[in-house]
């Protein structure tokens, strides 16, 4: 990975609310979650409650950290999230264009970019993977760890677990990844 000095993109209260709205319809599409994809209610109160409710949701928690990922990604590169919620897991394509981003907490220096092995598509994935450092505690500061082209990535790839009843993940370290360049 590149040493040059550490890329942070900062998000607003706006991009961090839409990121929750985004995430809450994705989660759930695909589970028996109470929070559904609900039109906005008529009392921004109900809205805004339902949102943090969801925020601070333990479960939920993954998924609203990846948009926030995707986000603060996108906004560094000019480019848009891909919002549509399937609900059947979406076609491994990229949540950013072609580029499929990856939001960890881990706060220590072997972070790694880790592809459960049963989402990971060799063919007609993405161009490339995106790593991303966040935080519950400060959402809307979200750092751009590095890079890797897809093919790259295909060829480095280690096969790790990370518990007896996790599941296995094909995994690259930081400090084998690229600078995030922008567009």
């Amino acid at each position: 990975m590149s040493t040059t000095k550490k890329k942070i993109v900062k998000l607003t209260a706006s991009e961090i609310k839409r990121a929750a709205a985004v995430g809450m319809g994705r989660r759930s599409a695909r589970s028996d979650s109470n929070f559904g994809y609900f039109q906005h209610p008529d009392n921004e109160k109900d809205y805004n409650s339902k949102l943090s409710e969801y925020i601070n949701d333990k479960k939920q928690r993954s998924h609203f950290l990846g948009v926030i990922g995707e986000m603060a990604y996108a906004k560094f590169v000019g480019g848009k999230i891909d919002e549509r919620i399937l609900y059947e897991g979406d076609d491994g394509m990229g949540d950013v264009g072609r580029a499929e981003v990856k939001a960890s907490t881990w706060r220590g220096e072997n972070i790694e970019l880790k592809i459960p092995k049963k989402e990971y598509h060799r063919e007609a994935g993405p161009e490339k993977y995106v790593l991303v450092r966040v935080s519950i505690d400060t959402p809307d500061v979200v750092e751009l760890i590095g890079e890797i082209s897809a093919e790259r990535f295909a060829s480095e790839k280690e096969e790790k677990q990370y518990g007896r009843n996790y599941p296995v993940n094909y995994i690259i370290g930081a400090d084998k990844l690229d600078e995030v360049v922008d567009a």
